[in-house]
Formats: structure tokens, C-alpha cells, sequence
């Protein structure tokens, strides 16, 4: 393995696809998906490590913690960087162009396994072709990865970290707004019960992270089971993720659709 070697932009794509779908935490050389991108480039995985720390160096939330030992970003990190959170949807395009241009004969998964068979976002896809039916799997793939990276796989209200039971709900919706569809600052990590009531205006998230539940859901709080699923999160503020916050103005548009601040 040539380790001395530059960094293409193809291969820095790539770090960073990786970066945006782990935790920081897993970002070492011991990682299987870290292992796995080395492979496919023909590095080490602590070169690959090393690299994901560089992208750590540019991330906001890392930057505010004054995390140290991160200080060798280079132009080309930079540029990936700021080319990636321009425009998300272009990114996630280049990442499988780059990963066809570095190892043509990689195979990418099934459509079906992509994401779960049942997701909601991609009823608007009925009728396309399957090479937008692809794409949009995918992205959406993309986009449940990043969330539930930035969260650690809990809910941001209820803290529930069953994998099969969260949802990367989009806070603006997919057919909505097609521009901040694979955004992960439009994106929250909810258990099923939370993105069926986001999704239908039962339940909203004010610009201050502040949870609120729709009037005839409050007037039962003082039953059960909605005093246990409902009353005792309302007002409450949700768990943060470690990177990418909801974007307020993106709650702001759920607040007015929902109508409940």
C-alpha cells in the first residue's frame, strides 16, 4: 500500500460520506466501516482514521468542544467540506461517482435493503423508474445514517434506542421540499410513535427544541396511556444531536403546517 500518497478529491469524497454516517466516537481504526473504506482504497485504517479525524477539525460541534489533535485539514478536506453542506444532494451523487470511478466491480446493495420496506418517505417514488427509485433509496439511506449517527441512535425525546424502532424523520417533508432532502439539519431522530404525530401535525418542535403536542392530545394527559407517551415530554426539550442541529427555520415552517405555536 502506497501510504505516502495524496488524497484524491475521489478518495476524500469518500471520508467524508464515511464521517457524516458514524459517530465521532467510531471514527478509530478498529472501526469495521473504517476498516472496510481502507480496503477499498488501498490504505490503512489509520491512515482512513486519521483522515475522518481531519474532517472532526472542520465540524463545528468539535471546533466549540476544543477538541485537540485535530489540525491537519487540508484545502481539499476543506473544499469536500463546504461543496458537501452547499448542496447535500450533489454530494451524495459525487460519493457513488467516486466510489464507481476508485472500484468499478463493487456491487451496491439491493434496492430492497437499503432502507426499510416500509418507509414513508418514499411513497412518492410509486411509479418512477428504477433508476430514480435507486436514487431516492439510497438518499435515504444516506440521510437515516447521518441522523441516526448525530443522535446516537436515540430518540430525541424519549431517549428509546431500538434501532428498528427509530425513524429519521425529516422536518420539512422528502416531496416537500426537494433541496433539503438528504439536509441532516432537516432531520430528527424520533421512535415510531413521535414521527407518526410530527408527520401529522400532532406534534411539533419549536425553534428553542421545545416539544408540543397537538390540544386533543393535551386535554388527555391526565389518562393513561397519554399521560406516559405525551404529557410527561410536553415542553420538555429535546436531546440535542452531537452534530448538525435542527435547523430553525425548518421548525419554524413545521410550527405554521401544524399550527400548534
Amino acid at each position: 500500500m502506497a501510504q505516502n500518497r495524496l488524497w484524491s478529491r475521489e478518495e476524500t469524497v469518500l471520508a467524508l460520506d464515511l464521517y457524516c454516517r458514524l459517530p465521532f466516537g467510531r471514527c478509530f481504526r478498529g472501526t469495521p466501516e473504517v476498516i472496510a473504506l481502507a480496503e477499498l482504497l488501498g490504505r490503512t485504517p489509520s491512515s482512513v482514521a486519521m483522515k475522518l479525524c481531519n474532517m472532526a477539525s472542520l465540524d463545528p460541534h468539535h471546533q466549540k468542544r476544543g477538541v485537540g489533535g485535530l489540525k491537519h485539514a487540508s484545502k481539499m478536506d476543506r473544499e469536500v467540506w463546504e461543496s458537501a453542506h452547499a448542496d447535500w444532494n450533489r454530494f451524495l451523487d459525487e460519493a457513488i461517482s467516486s466510489k464507481q470511478a476508485i472500484s468499478p466491480m463493487v456491487d451496491e446493495q439491493p434496492v430492497e435493503s437499503v432502507v426499510p420496506p416500509d418507509d414513508a418517505e418514499l411513497r412518492d417514488t410509486a411509479g418512477a423508474t428504477r433508476e430514480t427509485t435507486v436514487r431516492a433509496r439510497i438518499g435515504q439511506s444516506f440521510f437515516r445514517e447521518m441522523i441516526l449517527a448525530g443522535y446516537h441512535s436515540r430518540c430525541c425525546i424519549s431517549g428509546i434506542n431500538e434501532p428498528e424502532l427509530l425513524v429519521a424523520s425529516h422536518i420539512v417533508p422528502w416531496a416537500t421540499d426537494a433541496a433539503n432532502r438528504l439536509n441532516p439539519r432537516n432531520g430528527l431522530c424520533l421512535s415510531a410513535i413521535y414521527d407518526r404525530a410530527f408527520d401529522r401535525g400532532l406534534l411539533t418542535i419549536t425553534p428553542d427544541y421545545e416539544v408540543h403536542f397537538a390540544p386533543r392530545l393535551v386535554e388527555r394527559f391526565h389518562t393513561e396511556p397519554y399521560d406516559h407517551f405525551f404529557g410527561r415530554y410536553h415542553g420538555t426539550r429535546i436531546e440535542l444531536p452531537e452534530r448538525w442541529h435542527p435547523d430553525s427555520t425548518l421548525l419554524i415552517r413545521h410550527n405554521a403546517s401544524s399550527g400548534l405555536v
